[in-house]
């Protein structure tokens, strides 16, 4: 499924719900948000049909996303459904990993193949003043049980900010420790929030080059928007994604679908079509393509200029 532009577009990331247990301040504000109704959100049945149309097209990749995705209720029998789609070969799943210790084996038995955690520290304080919630010890715990499993590989994703988690130590430790692929992501201002100041990648370098000498190494997983290193003898590896200051909009491979059924093209975009509308007034197969046929024409060269509809925590990353 190619776009205007000669990208292969493969890849579909799914949002499940709104709905998060977190008050991250970069993503959601402190008093919560006003969700969509359970009316307005695709049923499991619904998002499975439209994958298996996506699949007709080139789809075989899929990423479960939120808000938090584990907030949902049958999760792990919305991914068992998935993993008997034959064309599907990858099923991945980005939480913040509160509830993970109690659904990991039950993930894993359902097909799920990989998983990223949402983690911006490792220190209990940050983690509060970030989060606005006290749950590292639920996270730690989950991630360790990750790290015991035989689910690979085990990623987490860092968003980090100047003079509050810029202090990249214990995540240096960790990915010379344990076999996990620390990404570290770039801030981008998704809510309007000027006083937030994300890190350069050479800002990252600067501060990671503190902990040992870091070595550039071949990203271990294809095709992602990462700049992978690593440390001498170390397990794992540290990940740069840099979206602002290195576009890497050329070789984007990704549709989004939104919880409230619409596909979008691009993340910083108010592009989207509305496949929801189409499922519940019984709209043919042959006009469920043709929507996935538009979305991936609307798909633009470059970052989006038209300001996005939703936001991020109803899109997901």
């Amino acid at each position: 499924m190619l776009d205007r532009f000669g990208r292969n577009i493969e890849y579909l990331r799914i949002s499940v719900t709104d709905r998060c247990n977190l008050r991250c301040i970069y993503c959601m504000p402190e008093e919560g948000i006003s969700p969509i109704s359970h009316e307005q959100v695709l049923r499991y049945e619904e998002i499975v049909k439209l994958v298996k149309i996506a699949t007709e097209l080139g789809i075989n990749k899929i990423r479960i996303t939120g808000g938090e995705p584990l907030v949902r209720k049958e999760l792990v029998s919305f991914i068992a459904l998935l993993r008997e789609i034959d064309e599907i070969e990858d099923i991945s799943l980005t939480t913040n990993g509160i509830f993970l210790e109690r659904y990991l084996d039950n993930l894993i038995s359902a097909g799920l193949n990989r998983i990223n955690i949402s983690l911006d520290s490792l220190n209990p304080k940050i983690y509060k003043k970030i989060t606005r919630r006290d749950n590292l010890d639920d996270v730690i715990r989950g991630l360790k049980k990750a790290i015991k499993s035989s689910i690979r590989p085990i990623k987490i994703n860092v968003v980090l900010m100047k003079n509050l988690n810029d202090n990249l130590k214990d995540f240096a430790k960790l990915s010379i420790k344990e076999p996990v692929h620390v990404r570290f992501i770039e801030y981008m201002p998704v809510m309007g929030i000027e006083k937030i100041r994300g890190l350069t990648e050479e800002e990252m370098l600067d501060e990671l080059n503190k902990y040992g000498e870091l070595e550039k190494t071949k990203s271990p997983f294809g095709h992602g928007p990462a700049i992978y290193y690593k440390y001498k003898n170390a397990k794992g590896t540290i990940g740069l994604i840099c979206s602002n200051s290195h576009n890497f909009c050329y070789k984007c491979n990704r549709l989004r679908l939104t919880s409230d059924g619409r596909l979008k093209p691009c993340l910083f975009g108010k592009e989207e079509v509305d496949v929801r509308s189409l499922l519940r007034t019984n709209a043919s197969n042959n006009a469920l393509k043709e929507a996935f046929k538009n979305a991936i024409y609307l798909k633009p060269r470059g970052r989006s200029k038209n300001k996005r509809i939703h936001h991020m925590y109803q899109i997901g990353g």
